[in-house]
């Protein structure tokens, strides 16, 4: 018996707690519905007063109405006005179409919305949503341990360096964001097309694309049999001295490594700098080389 209140509260709790969150979410009172055209062509004239009877009627359409009455709507209005001189460019893409209802700010818009959406006149119907930033630079945002994350003032300014705070690309935001989205693709693998790649930095190593049929096979070998001999982690396409065939073998330089770290240096292991990707995205960087460092 104990449990099964415990679970009730837990439940309304929760209820309580998504009601809450969709109602921050939205404005009070707040539908948007698509009308076909239709239905719009059929009852505009009416649908352009929003008047609302006693009855809950001002569409003229039945069964809409009938949900009107029952939602208490009482107030219709077209979200894009009555364009002037732009009025036929904006049927043209259906935009006299869309309507914004008042009901009651107690109502639960989600189940508002599905009921109109269900109805044979509507194309669409959803709660008015807030539109705002989805990631504001609050506090609280995860940054990672990586000890010269402090000093990579491009990810996240505080004005730390002496520079203007918020100057920079939002990283700890773009963070939340993925981790809210969800990652859809861990086996991306990023090029870098540049010199050559320090495949032996620690800070590198976790996030290198690794060719392991070269990794595992015999030295001057092309072991899984593509064309390039011993591509452990790209290639080096930079041809040998003479004007002969490519070097293959990567030879390491500064501005190679800088781009190659920037994008994917491991990152929250207590050790040099932060990627732009945390290591559980599965994000991988192979080596293109094309230049030398002189």
């Amino acid at each position: 018996m104990f449990k099964r209140i415990w679970w009730m509260m837990f439940f309304c709790c929760m209820t309580v707690a998504a009601f809450a969150q969709m109602q921050q979410k939205t404005y009070s009172g707040k539908v948007l519905m698509k009308l076909s055209p239709e239905s719009v062509a059929g009852a505009e004239t009416r649908l352009k007063s929003s008047d609302i009877t006693a009855a809950g009627i001002f569409s003229e359409l039945s069964s809409l109405d009938r949900l009107n009455k029952m939602h208490r709507t009482d107030n219709i209005k077209r979200i894009f006005p009555d364009a002037g001189k732009y009025e036929r460019k904006h049927r043209k893409y259906g935009l006299h179409l869309w309507y914004e209802m008042s009901v009651p700010d107690s109502a639960d818009l989600q189940a508002v919305a599905e009921e109109y959406a269900a109805d044979a006149h509507v194309l669409i119907a959803e709660p008015a949503h807030r539109i705002r930033r989805m990631f504001a630079i609050e506090d609280g945002l995860w940054v990672p341990d990586d000890p010269e994350f402090d000093k990579q003032w491009h990810f996240h300014n505080t004005g730390q360096t002496g520079g203007t705070s918020g100057v920079d690309i939002r990283l700890p935001e773009a963070w939340a964001a993925i981790d809210t989205l969800g990652i859809r693709n861990r086996n991306v693998v990023v090029a870098v097309i540049d010199g050559g790649v320090n495949y032996l930095h620690e800070d590198l190593l976790p996030n290198l694309w690794i060719n392991e049929a070269e990794q595992h096979g015999t030295a001057e070998t092309d072991d899984d049999n593509n064309g390039y001999i011993d591509d452990v982690y790209g290639f080096n396409f930079v041809p040998s001295s003479g004007g002969g065939k490519p070097v293959g073998v990567i030879q390491p330089e500064d501005h190679a490594t800088h781009v190659a770290a920037t994008i994917a240096a491991a990152t929250n292991n207590g050790k040099g700098i932060a990627g732009m990707t945390k290591d559980e995205y599965g994000i991988k960087v192979m080596n293109v080389q094309i230049m030398n460092e002189t």
